[in-house]
């Protein structure tokens, strides 16, 4: 949450995804403060052509991956932590990286000479 209030208002948009449905998104996002836009109820093949389903893990019902990407503003993926934040002990540390990450997206980038 912190992020998404320190980048409020500098072109940043947070966007959730998730498989499970409306209902129980919206319980998740009020429990924990989530106040960007979630989508839910998203298809299996659409979860995996964005790379965040775990093939070896559907069985037991824990498939999918909680992944960050930082995309621009023409959708092209600049970052992603591959989902590997769930294995990050240190969850401070990966919010820093996140928001350098972030910062380093909002750079404009060089203009070119002639």
């Amino acid at each position: 949450m912190r992020l998404h209030e320190k980048f409020r208002g500098r072109n940043v948009r947070f966007i959730s995804i998730a498989m499970e449905a409306e209902d129980v998104v919206s319980e998740f996002n009020s429990r924990f403060g989530i106040l960007w836009p979630t989508l839910y109820n998203l298809e299996l093949d659409t979860m995996n052509s964005l790379g965040v389903v775990d093939p070896d893990s559907l069985d037991v019902g824990m498939g999918i991956k909680p992944t960050i990407y930082i995309l621009d503003s023409s959708g092209k993926v600049l970052w992603s932590d591959h989902g590997y934040r769930m294995t990050h002990p240190d969850v401070t540390s990966t919010l820093d990286w996140l928001e350098l990450f972030i910062e380093l997206a909002l750079v404009p980038p060089p203009v070119e000479s002639p």
